[in-house]
């Protein structure tokens, strides 16, 4: 399998993972007090954010020809990590509060 093909499969399947973790911390939120809201509301919109970024980044990989440009791949590392960085940080923050 070809280096862009294992970093767009594995890219893929982190969006995918993100997105199930983001849908589960959302519905932590709803039963939260509106008070703490605000604040989980962060998490969860740098999150959403970070998703976006990838799900692009994945795009400008799919249309990549041939060799993928240094360019394009230094972007996918950098937004899977902070895709992962904000992950972290949500999933810490809201099972620190269980």
């Amino acid at each position: 399998m070809s280096d862009k093909k294992l970093l767009q499969t594995k890219l893929e399947k982190d969006v995918e993972l993100a997105q199930i973790k983001l849908a589960e911390l959302k519905a932590k939120i709803e039963s939260k007090a509106i008070a703490v809201r605000a604040t989980d509301s962060i998490h969860i919109e740098v999150l959403e954010q970070r998703i976006e970024e990838a799900k692009q980044r994945l795009h400008e990989l799919n249309l990549s020809q041939g060799s993928v440009p240094e360019q394009i791949v230094k972007g996918v590392e950098d937004s899977w990590s902070a895709l992962q960085d904000s992950l972290q940080d949500a999933v810490s923050t809201f099972e620190g509060e269980q």
